[in-house]
């Protein structure tokens, strides 16, 4: 598409100073092809001379869409990109948790193949934060020869404290050619910026340290949380047309809207009431937490969301003790959804970022629409997953996809689904906005409903108008601002 060759033609004219390597940053909205655009670039290096070795990081959620497929519907991005001839020559392995003898064995093969065929290695970027076999065979691979890395989904390592972007940032060295591809470049603020573009190359923003780059570019004062000491917390941006002009030499940035022929999104919400005794938990809940947090002594940002969240849970019919333990309530809100599901009538996926009520959505719709009418995609069901994806893309019986933000969240095609059905939401801005597109995106030829559950005077309202209004709370909830939030 022409602006997937303008996203290539402009990493081929990159400056040469600052930054002397080769490096890019594609930024393009979710759905627009980044995929296509990095293995292109690497498949046509590949065969006339460029790097022989690919290595793509990506979410664990969508990692596996690189090289396997799917279903007939949707096959891998190497087996729709690439051309026959490359693929025919090119031997391609994939990260996995704990291989046995016979993917050890494979991997060992893999390695083997350096500077004799072209090679592709897929892992997810989880498995660089704590495995330390992943770290191992990544830092071997690039030992061997000419590589092509790339970051997919980059703000993953938008943190500069991270272990995971640590690591990354230290592998990335040995490359020879680096690229980072994401939608959302500043998913909460501008500082997300620094450790992305570090990874490509430090020149490129002018700054070693986040610290350094941080005073350049905020405005930082002390603020007392109520903790034993103040702490650091930017409340002002400065210099950003600079940082722009810095960011937009090394790199192409192009909007869905303004490259693909797809039906607009429509919102809709529909609102549920408390039963009796969600409205008396939901009351006590909120009284002892507005006793706690004007004490004082509790009023950090992570304190008043983790407050949210038990009023969050409350709303969908259950409460978790001190101890962890979970106790259900009467709620009306599954009823109501499986009359919006009925209403709609075709696939749709269904968020929720909390595991004890995947397991209960999934236990009630499939009693109410047959027993494979269910896939389910959250971080403890890594094992089936995949053959739950496959299902809901390939067949008709399988009409819901119930997902938990987080896992569920990037890379995923879920274009048979025309409706977004939010259970609950997170407070996390990208994560909705990164939701939101796994149906909104190329493939997609029908309108597509982003519909909320909410109930009225509740934290519902709160996340559903601020992630609308595209506000991330964790920024935005400071001081004594907490009270009109719970």
């Amino acid at each position: 598409m022409r602006h997937q060759s303008a996203a290539l033609d402009a990493a081929f004219r990159a400056p040469a100073k600052p930054c002397p390597t080769d490096v890019f940053a594609y930024l393009m909205d979710m759905g627009t092809g980044k995929s296509k655009v990095i293995l292109d670039e690497w498949g046509e290096g590949a065969m006339s001379g460029g790097p022989q070795d690919l290595l793509v990081v990506a979410p664990a959620g969508s990692y596996k869409n690189w090289y396997e497929d799917k279903s007939e519907l949707q096959r891998s991005e190497l087996n729709v990109h690439l051309p026959p001839e490359l693929r025919e020559r090119m031997v391609v392995a994939g990260w996995t948790s704990g291989p046995n003898k016979s993917k050890k064995e494979a991997l060992a093969h893999f390695l083997r193949m350096a500077n004799k065929r072209p090679r592709a290695l897929f892992v997810n970027v989880e498995a660089l934060s704590s495995v330390d076999a992943a770290r191992e065979l990544v830092t071997e691979y690039l030992d061997q020869g000419h590589s092509y890395f790339a970051v997919d989904e980059s703000t993953t390592i938008k943190n500069p404290r991270s272990i995971r972007t640590k690591w990354i940032t230290q592998l990335g060295e040995a490359a020879d050619v680096k690229r980072i591809a994401t939608g959302l470049l500043t998913p909460n603020s501008p500082m997300d910026a620094f450790a992305q573009f570090n990874f490509l190359d430090w020149r490129i923003l002018g700054f070693r340290s986040f610290y350094a780059f941080r005073a350049r570019y905020a405005i930082v004062k002390k603020v007392d949380m109520g903790g034993a000491r103040p702490v650091d917390v930017i409340v002002a941006f400065r210099n950003i047309e600079e940082l722009q002009q810095k960011i937009k030499a090394y790199s192409y940035r192009v909007l869905k809207e303004d490259c693909l022929d797809l039906a607009p999104k429509t919102y809709l919400t529909r609102d549920v009431q408390h039963t009796k005794e969600q409205a008396r938990v939901y009351r006590e809940l909120r009284q002892n937490a507005t006793s706690m947090l004007s004490s004082g002594k509790f009023v950090t940002v992570e304190s008043i969301l983790q407050q949210m969240i038990r009023l969050h849970q409350v709303n969908l019919g259950y409460v978790v003790d001190e101890d962890g333990n979970i106790h259900d309530i009467p709620e009306k809100r599954t009823d109501a959804e499986l009359e919006v599901l009925e209403e709609h009538g075709g696939k749709a996926v269904i968020w929720t970022p909390f595991v004890h009520r995947i397991n209960r959505l999934a236990e009630r719709f499939r009693k109410e629409f047959g027993p494979k009418s269910v896939a389910m995609f959250y971080g403890g069901n890594r094992g089936t997953r995949g053959e739950d994806e496959k299902r809901f893309l390939g067949e008709k019986e399988c009409r819901y996809m119930l997902s938990t933000q987080p896992a569920g969240m990037r890379g995923n095609t879920w274009t048979a689904a025309t409706l977004n059905l939010y259970d609950s939401n997170t407070h996390d801005l990208e994560q909705r906005q990164q939701s939101e597109d796994r149906i909104h995106r190329k493939g997609q030829f029908l309108p597509v409903t982003n519909m909320d559950m909410m109930t009225e005077d509740t934290v519902d309202i709160k996340f559903v108008t601020s992630l609308r209004n595209k506000i991330n709370m964790a920024r935005a909830i400071t001081g004594e601002s907490w009270r009109a939030w719970i």
